[in-house]
């Protein structure tokens, strides 16, 4: 039996989705293969603050009593920080618009990220929560002078997460201690086109 509670943030995956819900590779995507992988190299992710992930109960009331519930779908986002992004991964997975000279305008119209989350359990055995469909948000940026220390700013960024048709949810949990689990399997679920033989993915560009 896997032994319950989390511990911290390992790890954080993301990809751009076409329309299709298929992983960008290439200079349309986030790299060769599309999928980015938040390492230490950049700093990791210092929170993963994920909210809403079922809706309330609603009771439903007959006889003068209640008799039965519902529950509504959570609106699951994820207040995501991150030390030190790429800056061309940053803009990207933001949707802003490059003018070929530095200069980088937001946009309203924002791309499509799957995102995987990794944690794990206190036993050590793997977490992940995967959403397969969301769009990034980043709404402020506070600068503040160095003194003897240096103030450094973190991308703090909501992922606000859409469903996925396959799930009919917006999330899927894994645990990767279940019989059966597998990550190549895991992965294809949560970026599509991602295929295990080559460790990259089938979308084009």
């Amino acid at each position: 039996m896997t032994k319950g509670g989390t511990i911290g943030v390992d790890l954080v995956t993301v990809a751009l989705l076409d329309d299709a819900g298929k992983i960008k590779t290439g200079a349309d995507g986030l790299t060769t293969d599309g999928i980015f992988v938040i390492t230490d190299e950049v700093l990791g992710t210092n929170q993963a603050n994920i909210t809403n992930l079922e809706g309330s109960i609603t009771e439903i009331y007959g006889n003068n009593g209640a008799v039965d519930s519902s529950t509504g779908k959570g609106n699951t986002s994820v207040a995501f920080v991150f030390n030190a992004l790429p800056t061309d991964v940053k803009h990207k997975i933001l949707g802003d618009k490059s003018d070929g000279k530095g200069g980088w305008l937001p946009s309203q119209i924002k791309p499509r990220v799957a995102a995987l989350i990794k944690t794990h359990h206190l036993d050590g055995t793997d977490m992940f929560i995967g959403f397969g469909n969301g769009k990034f948000t980043m709404t402020a940026a506070d600068l503040k002078t160095s003194t003897n220390t240096e103030q450094r700013v973190t991308d703090q960024m909501t992922y606000t997460a859409l469903d996925v048709p396959a799930w009919k949810q917006n999330h899927k949990t894994y645990e990767a201690s279940d019989q059966g689990f597998t990550e190549a399997a895991m992965m294809s679920e949560v970026f599509g086109g991602y295929t295990a033989s080559t460790g990259a993915t089938t979308a084009s560009k």
